[in-house]
């Protein structure tokens, strides 16, 4: 009988973002996203205009994790940059994400 095993490495946090500028309209539901990993399970924090929003760990499965961060109801003020920082207890890693607004058309409109 044959068994799997493997040993789970100790492994600073590191991110994966495939996008880093996200669109919507006023009014819309937006989900920031992005990959994560560590051994152990980093942290996540998001943060926008210096102000904590969330913390969370993530619970998607080994070895990326897939990590949202959800804004509904998008008004102006939401518009801008988000920071996501992890950490575990090898180290820190963060990712500026952007929201950019759009008009209901599809094009971009200054923030």
């Amino acid at each position: 009988m044959a068994h799997d095993l493997f040993a789970l490495v100790p492994d600073p946090p590191a991110i994966m973002a495939p996008r880093i500028n996200f669109q919507a309209p006023v009014g819309a539901t937006v989900r920031l996203w992005l990959y994560v990993d560590g051994v152990p399970t980093p942290e996540v924090t998001w943060m926008h205009r210096k102000r904590k929003l969330s913390a969370a760990v993530p619970d998607d499965k080994f070895p990326r994790k897939r990590v949202e961060l959800l804004i509904q109801d998008v008004k102006k003020k939401d518009f801008g940059r988000y920071k996501c920082v992890v950490f575990n207890a090898l180290g820190t890693a963060h990712i500026e994400l952007a929201l950019l607004g759009t008009s209901l058309s599809g094009r971009l409109r200054p923030s």
